[in-house]
């Protein structure tokens, strides 16, 4: 009897640690996902650390690369990337908090076929992280995802969508996060205060702004200086129309390439137009003799070989007509229209 009371306790007690026991676990687990955590190996990094980054989707690999500041896509001709766009892109996988809400798979996370995979390094190489993107939360004004790190089935419901952004501005067929632009945003150039055009036909030689004097009196400082634009043609100037002027160099400034090549392979043409801006920099343009496809341009400051099409590139030249008062639609809208995806610049 004895006997049978001290094997009746023993499993008593048994069952009451037990009972503790998965109760404590409950508990660490309730504690766990109410904290808001960063992915493991982040703690303490940024995107400022992150000097190499590599995009992974099923059988498709992106590879960026931050060289003098910028970020480049090294594996087409080294083209500019939209630096913020990828800046975005580092901060909400290195940076952004979130909750464990799940220790093992489960397929409404997205992680059983083919999650995105990025890979991360800092310049020596000494950090390297590795995070997995499963499915955006749902709705539309959601900007939340599901990730994890491989090597663990720890997964975090992260106050952030990485994937979400990789869609802004981007070209179809082309790798995420490139600028189009022929003069790249990297640049960041001050507004263009003259145009020189050389070794042309063309009977315009340069474009030139001109600050003019106003009465003070009759001025605020909030409104700034006025402007006048000038063409030199045949060594003569004449006033043109200002707002003519500022669709031309707005349609330059958003001006998009159609692919970039070699650039060994242009033939000199000498046939060019200089973009000077208001700190003085200048952009080189040389255009390269015409196909029917397309025109070769290149950017002799960043060294870039592009092509664009021939409509485009009939209106770097922009004739004595064109410098009057434009049709509206103008021929700059229509050959690279403003909008959402026009990739324009501001």
């Amino acid at each position: 009897m004895n006997k049978l009371l001290i094997i009746t306790a023993l499993l008593l007690l048994v069952v009451i640690m037990t009972g503790k026991h998965l109760e404590q676990n409950r508990e660490a687990e309730r504690t766990l996902k109410a904290q808001l955590l960063q992915l493991p190996n982040n703690t303490g990094k940024s995107a400022d650390d992150v000097r190499t980054l590599r995009i992974e989707k099923a059988d498709t690999a992106w590879t960026y690369r931050l060289k003098n500041g910028n970020w480049h896509y090294p594996a087409n001709e080294n083209a500019f990337a939209l630096n913020e766009r990828i800046k975005s892109f580092l901060k909400e996988i290195v940076e952004s908090y979130g909750t464990v809400v799940a220790t093992h798979p489960s397929p409404q996370f997205g992680f059983e076929e083919n999650p995105l995979t990025v890979h991360l390094a800092d310049s020596t190489g000494t950090w390297k992280q590795t995070v997995q993107i499963g499915a955006s939360l749902p709705g539309e004004d959601t900007r939340e995802a599901y990730m994890k790190i491989p090597q663990s089935d720890t997964i975090y419901h992260i106050h952030a969508d990485p994937v979400r952004g990789m869609a802004w501005e981007r070209l179809a067929n082309h790798p995420p996060f490139i600028d189009h632009k022929v003069l790249p945003s990297a640049l960041a150039r001050r507004a263009i205060k003259k145009v020189v055009f050389a070794n042309t036909a063309y009977p315009i030689q340069a474009l030139e702004r001109v600050e003019i004097e106003t009465d003070k009196d009759k001025k605020t400082p909030a409104e700034g200086p006025t402007y006048e634009w000038y063409a030199t043609q045949s060594n003569k100037r004449r006033q043109v129309v200002n707002g003519s002027v500022y669709a031309y160099l707005s349609f330059l400034g958003r001006l998009k390439y159609e692919a970039l090549s070699d650039p060994s392979k242009m033939s000199q043409t000498n046939t060019y137009l200089v973009l000077i801006d208001d700190q003085d920099t200048a952009d080189t343009l040389e255009v390269g003799l015409g196909q029917k496809s397309h025109i070769d341009l290149k950017h002799k400051t960043t060294g870039h070989l592009y092509t664009i099409t021939p409509s485009k590139a009939n209106l770097l030249f922009p004739s004595p007509a064109l410098l009057d008062t434009l049709p509206n639609p103008s021929p700059y809208q229509i050959a690279e229209p403003t909008g959402p995806f026009s990739l324009a610049s501001p």
